[in-house]
């Protein structure tokens, strides 16, 4: 990370801009930040906050709805522009209302096009998250009776703890 962006994120952090963290978070990290749920606090930290100011970054932007943490074989932070607190929790719902009930798909490309629009990742990204997800447990194929067709859906997030 280069200094002028590590100094930017130090001072946002510190005056509890959290939304403009979020932000700078998303433009330098579209994608996500891969690692696991402590990758975060080590990613503000390696910024310049101190342990405890990088926690307390990490839990507000966390709580605000800014930062998610997606657990999947290759775990990644996702930072997003307009906060949303129930993300994870609401993928399921979100999810049944983003299909279009009368044209049939192929059950892939329709959750695929639902993680790029919801997590406004590239398509890249969003078949690797597929597959994660698919692989951790967190989303299956089965026939959905209200459509007449096979469809993906989210299975239950279980609660995680506060980032430490």
């Amino acid at each position: 990370m280069d200094r002028p962006i590590a100094d930017r994120i130090t001072q946002l952090a510190r005056l509890e801009q959290t939304e403009e963290l979020a932000t700078l978070l998303r433009q330098e990290h579209p994608q996500g930040l891969v690692g696991e749920r402590e990758g975060l606090v080590t990613y503000l930290m390696q910024a310049g906050l101190s342990h405890h100011e990088a926690v307390e970054t990490a839990n507000r932007l966390e709580q605000a709805g800014y930062a998610h943490f997606i657990p999947a074989q290759r775990s990644r932070w996702l930072f997003l522009q307009q906060a949303h607190p129930e993300l994870l929790k609401n993928l399921g719902p979100e999810y049944n209302e983003f299909a279009t009930p009368t044209e049939p798909s192929d059950p892939k490309e329709e959750v695929l096009d639902f993680i790029v629009e919801r997590f406004g990742v590239d398509r890249d990204v969003a078949e690797e998250l597929f597959s994660d997800l698919e692989a951790s447990g967190y989303i299956e194929q089965a026939y959905d009776p209200n459509r007449e067709r096979d469809r993906y859906r989210f299975l239950a997030w279980g609660n995680y703890p506060s980032v430490r």
